[in-house]
């Protein structure tokens, strides 16, 4: 319960697609290279009481619509002075799945809402934190609408049994608390989490991070800081 804790609070979500078009002027002056060619899908100022129990986030950019083809997936969240890039191979053929998967079927695929669970490739990270700058690891994608608890159901390398954090077991279908989380694992260097805005489904203040949380859950679960 941390959102409170920001004045600004973005999110962008992106594609490469085919052919790939110039870069975005939402990103332009942060001059991330990884961003080349990529196409913006969905922008959102997160509010800090977040609710998409019923109905998806207000976006103020949803292309998703009319986006086909693509095969990376980028996400750019900026908290404050704070802001980070993430890229990976795709995960989903539907860019209806790659925005914040709340409980209402219009963040899924209008049958069910989106769960995705899984370990991603080829994940590059841009920052204005110096230990989040580096390309080619591996990762994994935590999204879901649901509760969750710390086992780490998909046995991701490193990652904790006993505290939330970069390897967790979604509850599916009970409960509403709500996970959208980016991970590296693996190899050297920096590992954990990358980005995570997790509680947005009920009306709560949500939690939202860059980076490891140093102060509680390592990825930001129930710090109730967005405002």
């Amino acid at each position: 319960s941390n959102a409170n804790a920001f004045t600004v609070r973005n999110l962008k979500v992106f594609v490469l697609p085919t052919p790939p078009p110039q870069v975005d002027p939402y990103i332009a002056d942060k001059n991330i290279q990884d961003a080349d060619g990529f196409q913006l899908v969905y922008a959102l100022d997160i509010p800090t009481n977040p609710n998409y129990r019923a109905a998806k986030p207000d976006y103020s950019v949803d292309n998703s619509q009319s986006v086909s083809s693509f095969s990376r997936i980028a996400y750019y969240m900026e908290l404050d002075n704070h802001w980070i890039w993430v890229s990976m191979d795709k995960f989903t053929n539907d860019a209806r799945q790659i925005g914040v998967p709340c409980l209402s079927l219009q963040c899924g695929n209008g049958v069910f809402p989106t769960l995705i669970q899984q370990v991603v490739a080829n994940v590059n990270v841009a920052s204005s934190i110096d230990m989040l700058n580096f390309s080619g690891r591996a990762g994994n994608v935590e999204f879901w609408p649901y509760n969750y608890s710390p086992g780490n159901a998909i046995g991701i390398p490193g990652a904790s049994g006993g505290t939330f954090d970069f390897g967790d077991t979604c509850d599916s279908p009970n409960g509403s608390f709500g996970s959208m989380q980016v991970h590296v694992h693996g190899g050297t260097g920096y590992t954990g989490t990358v980005f995570a805005f997790n509680r947005f489904n009920d009306g709560a203040v949500a939690d939202l991070g860059i980076g490891n949380n140093p102060n509680g859950q390592p990825d930001w679960s129930i710090a109730s800081n967005a405002n």
